[in-house]
């Protein structure tokens, strides 16, 4: 098993907050499989999606990590309801 991870702090570009870091993400390879993770969050991305997020880390209109923000938000709903719905068991 090879598993390689970049650490990703990703910034605003074209912001009053630029420069400065947003949050960190890691980008994740693991025997040809790849993943973008965010806090608690992993979703699999393809493998131009992983590359492309570790040339270019920054937050602006058309990057990949911008579309990738979407992804996370909609597994972070997902994880969470599916807590709430254990819990309620």
């Amino acid at each position: 098993m090879n598993i390689t991870v970049w650490q990703l702090k990703l910034r605003y570009g074209g912001t009053s907050a630029y420069g400065k870091p947003a949050y960190t993400a890691w980008a994740i390879s693991c025997d040809r499989k790849y993943y973008y993770r965010v806090g608690n969050t992993t979703i699999p991305i393809e493998q131009w999606e992983f590359e492309r997020v570790i040339e270019n880390p920054w937050l602006y209109y058309f990057s990949t990590a911008c579309k990738l923000e979407p992804r996370i938000g909609y597994a972070q709903i997902q994880n969470e309801k599916q807590r709430v719905s254990q819990s309620n068991m």
